[in-house]
This record gives C-alpha cells, sequence and structure tokens, in this order.
C-alpha cells in the first residue's frame, strides 16, 4: 500500500520515507531505541552506515584516517607535494571541463538502506 506525501526528505540519516508516520517512527526508533534492537529493524543512521561500508570494503571510516594515510611520517608531505609539476614557458593551462554535467536526480539520489551508497535511478545501488 502507498501512502501520501512519500520521498526524500532532508533528514541525513531518514534520506527516504514512505510515509510521514514511517519517518516519525523512525526518527524515534533513531532516537531512542538501542543500536541492536535498531538493527534487527533495518534502523541505521548514516554514520552506522557509514561505518558498516567502510568494514566491508576494507576503507578508511573516518576522513582523519584517510588524511594520515595519506601524509607521510617523514615530513608531513602528501605525494603531490613531493613531485611538483614542471610547466614549460609556451605550456597553456586550460581548466578540466566535465563532459557530462550530473542532473539533480543524480545529486540527490537516496542512500541505500544496505550498504550506504548512493541510488542508482532504477532504485539500485
Amino acid at each position: 500500500m502507498k501512502f501520501e506525501p512519500n520521498g526524500l526528505t532532508d533528514d541525513a540519516d531518514i534520506r527516504f520515507a514512505s510515509s510521514i508516520v514511517d519517518f516519525v517512527f523512525r526518527r524515534l526508533a533513531l532516537d531512542h531505541l538501542p543500536p541492536e534492537k535498531r538493527e534487527a529493524l533495518g534502523i541505521w543512521s548514516i554514520e552506522e552506515r557509514k561505518t558498516e561500508a567502510a568494514e566491508k570494503t576494507g576503507a578508511p571510516e573516518t576522513v582523519a584516517e584517510e588524511i594520515a594515510a595519506e601524509t607521510t611520517s617523514a615530513g608531513g608531505t602528501t605525494a603531490a607535494e613531493e613531485a611538483p609539476i614542471d610547466i614549460s614557458d609556451g605550456a597553456v593551462i586550460r581548466p578540466i571541463e566535465l563532459l557530462a554535467a550530473p542532473t539533480a536526480k543524480e545529486l540527490d539520489a537516496p542512500l541505500c538502506y544496505q550498504c550506504g551508497s548512493k541510488m542508482q535511478p532504477a532504485g539500485s545501488c
């Protein structure tokens, strides 16, 4: 059964709700239930989804870990800073142009409840 209004929300933890009642009870679950009960119901916060996706892919969980991994212990500089690009005198630097700009539909796609990545327009991740 389908209820109106349904669709995308402005809440970072609840990107899609099938009705107002669905949204309210998901918000209440996130605010008041312990993580074990929410996991059994399939209701996860965005941070929990990111953590699970990072564990499955082996990626660092936080941006700080990514930055720490990129910096070297010797001088604290990244690999990009260590190898500067030489530009000849006659070289012309042009900005990179995108072939196709992403549409609003692609930019504001809901996150997958299983893996945390953005869904495709067909509803798959």
